[in-house]
């Protein structure tokens, strides 16, 4: 149920728990502090008390799926284990599920008070970088997707159920090196990369290049019902300039594929069986962001390579400080 290899030196769940309250509060400090009205911060407390509260009967159900997914033979069996290691594990899987869903709300808050607070001004920019990256051509006009109901569910209904399946695995490994670099790395990536490269390039999207009154480069683009919907609810809260639940208009970076690259690596390292459909699924994700009008290439592309370089950075930090109390444990030679 675990990988032994990071077994030696494991420095605990404190290591990426606490940082990343830390993390989250630090975000969050900063959101209810630049937001202007009450009744805004109240809603959104209560909006994540919520998803609080309703992560601990659902995290229970998706690490049930997460064993299966891992070739458990009896996930039932597995999670009496589990709960019958002690009250600590179950402690910090609640805590970790609570953290996660606060994280991503937090993150919600943010993305709308950034389209209040920094212009769209990058879009011309990436359209047109995009355009030179494909030898002349818009990307979106080189794919052929029509723009369902199913696809759209799968672009994001799907892609979310699978990320929190991903994010269950990785919560019920013991503590590790790894598991502590891919926790910090998805609670990073909400909560620092997105909202700071959006900040340097700041841009609504495809989707959204006429309402801004760029002109009609992606007039060619028909958005299914599920994808004109969703457009309609984000730009009427982004008039609006209230607060809506996931709410806010962002294309650079695409999370999407951001978090897609992010369960690659999660795969990779936890459950390499599950590689090649995780690549192909993470692909398709990437193609679809930009087919269906919600991000140019380029974002997808920067979220992603964010994504593994973040991963890559905190993996040798955390090696790099087991290393150490390895070494300050092991008596002197005589």
């Amino acid at each position: 149920m675990h990988n032994r290899r990071d077994e030696a030196g494991v420095s605990g769940d404190a290591d990426w728990l606490v940082p990343g309250t830390v993390l989250t509060l630090a975000s969050a400090a900063i959101a209810f502090t630049l937001m202007s009205s009450v009744a805004a911060a109240g809603e959104v407390l209560t909006a994540t008390f919520s998803l609080v509260v309703l992560s601990v009967p659902v995290g229970a159900l998706v690490v049930v799926l997460s064993l299966m997914m891992q070739g458990t033979p009896h996930p039932l069996r597995e999670l009496k284990v589990l709960f019958a290691q002690g009250k600590e594990r179950i402690l910090v899987f609640v805590l970790a599920c609570g953290l996660c869903f606060a994280n991503v709300t937090v993150f919600q808050i943010v993305k709308q008070l950034l389209n209040a607070e920094v212009p769209f001004a990058a879009d011309r920019l990436l359209a047109d970088s995009d355009r030179q990256l494909f030898l002349g051509h818009d990307p979106w006009t080189l794919l052929s997707v029509p723009d369902g109901m199913v696809i759209g569910l799968f672009y994001h209904e799907v892609s979310m159920a699978v990320l929190v399946l991903v994010l269950a695995m990785v919560l019920t490994r013991r503590a590790s090196p790894t598991k502590s670099a891919l926790m910090m790395t998805y609670l990073a990536l909400w909560s620092l990369v997105g909202p700071l490269i959006h900040i340097c390039l700041p841009a609504a999207g495809p989707l959204f290049y006429h309402q801004l009154g760029l002109g009609d480069r992606f007039a060619g683009l028909r958005p299914g019902p599920e994808t004109q919907a969703t457009r309609d609810y984000l730009w009427q809260g982004y008039l609006a300039s209230n607060y809506r639940p996931g709410g806010g208009i962002s294309a650079m970076p695409s999370m999407h594929v951001a978090l897609v690259a992010w369960m690659v690596v999660a795969i990779h390292q936890l459950a390499r069986r599950w590689l090649l459909p995780m690549v192909g699924f993470a692909a398709a994700i990437w193609i679809l962001s930009v087919a269906l009008g919600w991000h140019y290439a380029l974002d997808g592309l920067i979220g992603g390579v964010a994504a593994i370089a973040v991963y890559a950075g905190f993996l040798a930090v955390y090696r790099g400080r087991t290393v150490r109390k390895t070494a300050m444990k092991s008596p002197d030679p005589a």
